[in-house]
């Protein structure tokens, strides 16, 4: 089932959710719980960036957590 296709049941779902028996409402909630697990989530646990001073004379300085030196040249 499509990603767009589910949410759009998803929505309809949620909106019959108290008229609709259980028996209707199981498929849905199984398709849920696969695209779930097909799109699992990502949380990242921790980000950091190592400061770096450059020069003013330097150019080409390529941005980034850790300093890398290729094509840097003396402006």
């Amino acid at each position: 089932m499509r990603r767009r296709d589910l949410l759009k049941t998803a929505a309809a779902a949620t909106l019959t959710a108290s008229v609709a028996p259980r028996e209707q409402q199981r498929p849905i909630c199984v398709d849920l719980q696969k695209q779930l697990w097909t799109d699992v989530p990502f949380i990242p646990m921790g980000e950091y960036w190592q400061a770096t001073a450059y020069r003013k004379d330097l150019t080409d300085v390529l941005p980034g957590c850790f300093a890398t030196f290729y094509g840097v040249r003396r402006a």
